[in-house]
């Protein structure tokens, strides 16, 4: 059932989004986060890898995690972005 429904949830990239200029990236301005699983067959690890060194980003590296990562290691991705969302909030005085 998974795989059906990610199979055709996923739209296909759009040809404008080949050539339309993007705005000024958020993480230039704003702390950023990532999960990398090491067993991405889809976009390889080095890809992701220099992406978040350039956006000075704390990565969490899952080893033998796919693609899906979110799907394989739920509770590992929930506590990276409970951690972001703890750093970005503003602490009552």
């Amino acid at each position: 059932m998974d795989a059906r429904f990610l199979a055709i949830a996923q739209r296909p990239l759009a040809g404008i989004a080949l050539a339309e200029a993007a705005p000024t990236p958020a993480w230039r301005s704003r702390p950023a986060w990532g999960v990398l699983g090491t067993a991405d067959r889809c976009i390889d690890p080095g890809v992701h890898r220099f992406s978040y060194e350039r956006m000075g980003a704390q990565v969490t590296e899952l080893e033998g995690a796919s693609h899906v990562v979110m799907i394989s290691h739920p509770q590992e991705v929930a506590a990276v972005v409970m951690t972001a969302v703890r750093s970005c909030t503003v602490q009552p005085a």
